[in-house]
């Protein structure tokens, strides 16, 4: 996992190119270790999240911890704490969403403030309904914050819909659209058009997401205290 700055030390772009950035152990301690610099750095207002070629992030590693199920609560508990950490991340934090964004994925999308995606290539799809997954209650309360009710939201989670770029901007999942050869340009602009001449208190920033985000973080939290005491994510499944 590559990490660069740029825009005099503004902006930080995190690129994910573990292949098909599959979530698991290893791509989630160096995404937080990616995410632990750019806290220490004072200078960052803008943390961009994209990958390389065909995927954004093809979902949970389901191949590894199907094989390796006592790996899994240990994922599990790193899982939600990265979805949480992201959710009120102190930080404008923007998905560059270049490719396949697919359940686990997509969540990790939607675990940001804001969304660029590219178009003519990729979907954004929660494919739980096919493989015969349900949300853990904290899961589906981070879609619905980031999901107003309607046919967009039943789509997603009922349908399993494939958004194109075009058709997750009208939805609304995503904010922007743009070429590949834009992509990372026009998530740069818009990151910087949000956060203009302001310099974000980090601190108050974290308090308002915090504020806006309350019943999911709690339900993360609490998701997190039974994983702790021993109720895995997969027994929630």
């Amino acid at each position: 996992m590559d990490l660069r700055f740029c825009q005099n030390n503004t902006i930080a772009i995190i690129s994910m190119n573990r292949g098909e950035n599959k979530l698991n152990v290893e791509f989630l301690n160096q995404l937080n270790n990616a995410l632990d610099q750019i806290e220490r750095n004072p200078s960052i207002q803008v943390v961009i999240t994209t990958g390389k070629g065909r995927f954004y992030s093809n979902g949970i590693d389901l191949s590894f911890y199907g094989t390796n199920p006592d790996k899994y609560p240990e994922f599990g508990k790193i899982l939600v704490a990265t979805l949480k950490r992201l959710l009120v991340f102190p930080i404008l934090t923007i998905a560059a969403i270049n490719g396949h964004a697919f359940a686990g994925g997509m969540l990790l999308a939607l675990a940001h403030d804001l969304r660029v995606m590219r178009t003519g290539h990729g979907w954004m799809s929660f494919n739980e309904i096919y493989l015969k997954i349900r949300f853990p209650p904290a899961m589906l309360d981070l879609i619905k914050c980031k999901i107003p009710p309607g046919p967009t939201r039943l789509s997603a989670i009922m349908f399993g819909k494939r958004f194109t770029a075009e058709e997750a901007l009208i939805s609304k999942l995503v904010d922007r659209s743009a070429s590949a050869e834009n992509l990372l340009a026009e998530s740069i602009r818009l990151g910087q058009e949000v956060c203009g001449t302001e310099v974000f208190d980090r601190a108050m920033f974290q308090h308002m997401k915090s504020d806006l985000y309350k019943n999911t973080v709690d339900a993360l939290d609490l998701m997190l205290k039974q994983q702790t005491s021993g109720t895995s994510l997969k027994s929630q499944l």
